[in-house]
């Protein structure tokens, strides 16, 4: 196999939408017949086969889930690592690239069963996560990406609709948290983007709510209804935040008393006033 040096030229990666594969990752050269062509994240040791890949669009949907691996066998998330092509032909790997450093994404979830209210996590790791939005308003939220990749749901950019890289911005908003719980995935006009009266107010798919008579209610006259029904799930939402309330316990992502998950009796939670609704949904935890 003759490899001159590095015959192939690894362009710069770029990240994309997730549906069109997360990484735009291309090259330019020709492979040697017989060989095969290998991605490595940073090496040889680390790589995945693309031989068959268009060089125009190395990584797709369809092998994600194994680059994505390779940074996390590696330990890279949220950090830049370094990748090169690899020429292999019988036991014979060389270098046949340039070098070239991309974004990782900050690391997923793995949820340990069906997701609920603490999304299968431990209480140390759902307390990692912060309040992630460009403004404690929750303006451009990060979600987690469902269907799951490998059975890992990783965090992207509401705005962009690319992998977040950023720690800084691993975690929810309030409404991104109430997707979560319900394995939601992201769509345009979807539960992410309805205020917290709109969720609680949800009577069809995807929360199926009952309405329990309380709509746009001062706080007193809802806690009086929560501590008398101690024992259910309810949603509950104003025009500017949603909670979820399991069995006499506040869950939500907010920025008070702590940015990020947070999780109080019913009598400890103490929101900003608001006007709150109520609404039973058909799952109850």
């Amino acid at each position: 196999m003759t490899t001159a040096g590095n015959t192939l030229k690894l362009d710069e990666i770029s990240l994309a939408r997730v549906r069109a594969g997360a990484y735009h990752i291309s090259y330019s050269g020709k492979v040697p017949a017989g060989a095969a062509l290998l991605l490595g994240v940073p090496d040889a040791r680390n790589a995945m086969d693309v031989t068959h890949k268009r060089s125009g669009h190395l990584i797709d949907r369809s092998n994600l889930g194994k680059f994505l691996s390779l940074i996390g066998t590696a330990g890279l998330w949220g950090q830049k690592a370094r990748c090169r092509l690899y020429l292999k032909q019988g036991g014979s790997t060389v270098a046949a690239s340039n070098e070239v450093t991309f974004d990782c994404p900050t690391r997923p979830l793995v949820f340990r069963h069906h997701p609920g209210p603490t999304l299968g996590l431990a209480r140390a790791e759902l307390s990692s996560l912060t309040y992630a939005a460009e403004n404690p308003h929750g303006a451009q939220g990060r979600y987690l990406e469902f269907p799951t990749i490998d059975g890992c749901a990783y965090f992207r950019d509401g705005r962009t609709g690319k992998l977040e890289v950023s720690d800084r911005m691993r975690g929810l908003v309030c409404t991104s948290y109430i997707a979560a719980v319900w394995g939601l995935a992201a769509s345009s006009g979807g539960p992410i983007t309805w205020t917290g009266s709109e969720i609680a107010s949800c009577a069809g798919a995807p929360f199926f709510c009952k309405d329990v008579g309380l709509k746009d209610q001062p706080l007193a006259a809802i806690k009086a209804y929560l501590r008398a029904h101690g024992s259910e799930t309810f949603l509950v939402g104003s025009k500017s935040h949603i909670v979820l309330v399991v069995r006499g316990f506040v869950h939500d992502f907010t920025t008070a008393p702590r940015k990020g998950y947070n999780h109080r009796s019913v009598d400890s939670w103490h929101p900003k006033a608001h006007l709150w609704t109520v609404g039973k949904p058909s799952r109850q935890f």
